[in-house]
């Protein structure tokens, strides 16, 4: 049946006058508008800032948003947060943020520019920390400001900066260091025990101590320096003492004393660490393992039949100043067939050069060989000697594999996390390896390969000689090492 009811209600529809139904045209493709826009994805939104600090608005493209951790800008058009959270997970800038929130912290929330002056000023010393920060010159700084005032000549601030060399030294030590070292120095308070490492340092006729402060904390490490020209141990135990003392911390918090092996640091009787001692009986010695590893080779040096570090000092010196012998020595790389090496100097006050030159030594070992011996008198005595021999290779080769196991063990002992487990661990390690080289004889392939071929009665003096160098190196770890433990089972 017809209802009467449709029938008034399509009437009255009909009866819409034109400007009404443009107007009901016109809210619906409004309404149909917003319903696209609120699908579509790919928009910066503010509320993600309260959620990501990292974020930045990126201006120029509204689907792109701006990580200042990296530096960088990327898509959000497709996955919008999604985007964002996929970014935050990458290992790139996870490892960015390790350094972020912490120079965010020290620098974003130290310094709140409110005028313009203070904006500048926040510029210039943002520009001095990055340069302090990754190590660059005073000089380099400046003209890295000059190109910023021309790359950016429409801001306002880059028109203003002025940091030169004289004002960026100024900004550091009396603005920036001041701040950091207030931070520091209550961290230390915080945290309570501390350790303290000193050593001389030579600059032309200046010797200075530096003396560094090692805690628990997010930052890290305190450093101060002294100007002073006494090396003894009451003086540097009176420039320790004023270093703590101007900086108010108590020696009840001093755990251990870091310095060399030498007498007036760590000695018994009478030194830095015995001084201290009697003020705090329960301190402990942290003596150089790079320093007693060092010594273990010199000191088992002397049993092996030749004098090897003296015969490489030679070997550098007669090449060291002589353009015309490094020309004839080329002839002899030409001759065998090999590049042109530089011989490389070993110096007996540094730990890690004893092992690179004897390695680079044995590359070269031919054509320094038979340049040598074709000089006939002309030649070193002590070189005519160890090259005339099989011993001598024999002797490097020993060396070279033997040095190569301590060499890895004192590279470790560099490490900036290196804690005490750490350093039992690399110790005993050491010493096991050393070990399992003593009962196995097993000195290297090449060397093995040098014994084979020499008189059965020099080859037996040289295994000798080479098991009572690594009984020595052993014996003068553990005569550091087990006093250490001793000392600390004793406390």
């Amino acid at each position: 049946m017809f209802d009467e009811n449709e029938e008034v209600h399509v009437l009255v529809e009909n009866e819409l006058s034109p400007k009404e139904q443009q107007a009901q045209t016109s809210t619906e493709h409004k309404l149909k508008q917003a319903n696209t826009q609120e699908k579509k994805k790919g928009v910066f939104r503010s509320e993600w800032l309260n959620e990501f600090k990292f974020l930045k608005e990126y201006k120029a493209d509204k689907s792109k948003v701006t990580c200042m951790a990296c530096n960088t800008q990327f898509n959000v058009h497709y996955g919008g947060k999604s985007d964002v959270i996929q970014h935050s997970k990458s290992k790139q800038h996870s490892k960015n943020m390790l350094t972020f929130n912490i120079d965010r912290q020290l620098i974003t929330t130290a310094i709140k520019p409110t005028r313009e002056k203070d904006e500048i000023a926040a510029a210039e010393a943002t520009i001095v920390y990055h340069s302090v920060r990754h190590g660059i010159s005073y000089l380099a700084q400046q003209c890295t400001t000059d190109v910023l005032k021309t790359l950016f000549a429409s801001s306002s601030i880059a028109k203003s900066l002025s940091c030169g060399k004289t004002k960026a030294a100024a900004i550091a030590t009396n603005v920036l260091a001041p701040y950091f070292t207030h931070i520091v120095v209550e961290e230390i308070k915080l945290a309570f025990h501390y350790s303290l490492a000193f050593d001389a340092s030579n600059k032309g006729n200046l010797k200075t101590f530096p003396f560094c402060i090692q805690y628990f904390s997010d930052i890290g490490v305190k450093k101060d320096f002294i100007d002073d020209s006494s090396e003894s141990a009451v003086d540097i135990h009176r420039n320790a003492r004023q270093i703590l003392n101007k900086y108010g911390l108590s020696i009840d918090g001093l755990t251990a004393i870091g310095a060399d092996n030498t007498n007036v640091n760590v000695g018994e009787n009478h030194s830095v660490f015995s001084l201290f001692r009697d003020e705090k009986p329960n301190v402990i010695k942290g003596s150089c393992y790079n320093h007693i590893l060092h010594n273990s080779v010199k000191y088992s040096h002397k049993v092996l039949p030749i004098d090897v570090e003296k015969n490489l000092l030679t070997i550098y010196t007669h090449f060291s100043r002589s353009a015309k012998r490094i020309a004839e020595l080329k002839s002899y790389y030409e001759f065998y067939e090999q590049d042109y090496m530089v011989i490389l100097k070993h110096i007996k006050l540094r730990w890690l050069t004893l092992y690179t030159s004897i390695e680079r030594l044995l590359q070269v070992f031919t054509p320094i060989k038979n340049y040598f011996l074709s000089l006939d008198d002309d030649c070193p005595k002590e070189l005519q000697e160890f090259f005339s021999s099989e011993e001598g290779h024999c002797v490097l080769s020993f060396l070279e594999y033997i040095l190569h196991i301590i060499q890895k063990s004192n590279l470790k002992l560099q490490r900036q996390y290196l804690s005490a487990v750490s350093l039992h661990q690399i110790i005993t390690d050491l010493k096991i390896n050393l070990q399992q080289r003593l009962i196995s004889s097993f000195y290297g392939t090449s060397c093995r390969l040098k014994l084979s071929r020499l008189e059965p009665n020099v080859a037996d003096k040289l295994k000798i000689s080479f098991a009572r160098f690594i009984e020595r190196v052993i014996e003068y770890i553990d005569e550091y090492y087990l006093l250490k433990k001793k000392t600390n089972m004793e406390k």
